[in-house]
């Protein structure tokens, strides 16, 4: 088109008063071609001024589109995922809409058992000391007693159960509520929290299924190669029903967690009888990796409260992260769908951000339970700007739905 390669006055005109489908995609078409073959760096200050009169004209046909452009980001994130560029991240909703505890959930119960129990002390028992009825254990211990409350850690556990009964919890209290359980409890208490995700679940969820559906072989467009329908999985959940999803369907993948000072694999059998070399689907779990069956955790990196993050994601623990950050969020060629996300997680918000100053309009997307009045479907182009602001100021652009049993379907749509 013609105004895209005019003046800002030009641009703005056609954005107007053109076909907002048309104008859109052939936007976005224009963002993304401008970061192609960028790297990370001062080579990206090249593309930034024409990406910057290209993302306001994209908010004009946005406001125009309304409810609209949701089909119009899916059918991009499409052409991006047969492009081998597109990751998916999983964030709790995921696990919760496979059956598992929900964050106000999982702690209060972690409280409650803290409160009437205590948690559990452990000594570690070395490998060749495990008899044959122990060897499906989750860990290789013994108890030995019990971590308890203090009184005043009492009295505060007792304030947050009562704010969690009440309903009207918040992201900081729920904060609260886990770092009490992790001064107390250590690194045993995610022995806890994996009975706790795996008690209520019989196996992976649909979202799950449809993550991992996507996840098969595709022929890339325009090339001759094959590779997996995702660039990576990345997730913030302990558990691995995202990787029991892809043992179902037989796809080779490997689990990565931090582990020590490391970043250490997993790989499922799949995986394991393959070339060291050979493709496969990496999960990347940034804050912990508990899988259902036999699995020593005893030197895994978890991060449930804000203690553990400033420890595992401190100056010499942080190549998990950094690895994610610079291959996935600021890689200007690489997108990612967020998925069951809150982002109410402060510390992973600003990684969007800085991600984003780079690379203004380069935005993953999000899809989001709609926040606004009404029904998504019925909203104005206005009142879906509103709501998506929050997010764009870090670089996510929400792809809003009314039930979160629209999910699945979402995804099969980028198929």
């Amino acid at each position: 088109m013609d105004a895209l390669r005019g003046d800002e006055a030009k641009l703005r005109l056609w954005a107007e008063s053109g076909d907002p489908h048309e104008v859109l995609h052939l936007i976005l078409g224009q963002i993304m071609g401008a970061y192609t073959g960028a790297t990370p760096g001062s080579s990206w200050n090249s593309v930034n001024h024409p990406v910057e009169r290209l993302v306001s004209a994209a908010r004009i046909a946005r406001r125009r589109a309304g409810p609209e452009q949701r089909e119009i980001d899916l059918a991009i994130m499409k052409l991006v995922r047969r492009s081998g560029a597109l990751c998916a991240v999983l964030g709790a909703g995921v696990t919760v809409d496979a059956g598992g505890p929900s964050w106000p959930v999982l702690v209060r119960r972690l409280l409650s058992e803290g409160l009437q129990n205590g948690f559990e002390r452990v000594e570690t028992i070395r490998p060749e000391q495990l008899g044959p009825s122990q060897l499906m254990l989750r860990t290789a211990e013994r108890v030995v007693g019990r971590n308890r409350f203090s009184t005043s850690q009492s009295k505060e556990a007792q304030v947050i159960l009562s704010v969690i009964d009440s309903g009207s919890t918040d992201a900081e209290t729920l904060m609260r509520g886990a770092e009490l359980c992790v001064a107390v409890a250590g690194q045993r208490l995610f022995a806890d929290v994996s009975r706790a995700l795996y008690e209520t679940t019989n196996g992976p969820g649909p979202i799950h299924k449809a993550l991992a559906e996507l996840a098969e072989p595709q022929q890339l467009l325009g090339r001759s190669e094959q590779r997996f329908g995702w660039s990576g999985l990345i997730t913030y959940n302990f558990d691995d029903l995202m990787g029991e999803a892809l043992d179902q369907r037989g796809i080779p993948r490997a689990a990565w967690a931090m582990k020590g000072g490391e970043v250490k694999g997993d790989p499922n059998a799949v995986a394991a009888k393959q070339d060291r070399d050979a493709p496969h689907v990496n999960v990347i779990h940034l804050h912990g990796y508990s899988p259902r069956r036999f699995f020593y955790i005893t030197d895994i990196k978890f991060v449930f409260a804000t203690s553990q993050y400033d420890a595992v994601y401190g100056a010499d623990q942080r190549p998990i992260l950094d690895s994610v950050f610079e291959q996935f969020l600021a890689n200007p060629a690489q997108y990612a769908v967020y998925v069951g996300c809150s982002f109410v997680d402060e510390r992973m918000n600003e990684l969007l951000r800085s991600a984003s100053a780079g690379a203004p309009g380069r935005d993953h997307w999000a899809l989001l339970r709609w926040s606004g009045p009404g029904l998504y479907t019925s909203a104005t182009g206005e009142a879906i700007e509103r709501e998506s602001k929050r997010y764009l100021c870090f670089g996510v652009q929400p792809v809003w739905f009314d039930k979160f049993a629209e999910i699945p379907g979402l995804l099969r749509m980028l198929k």
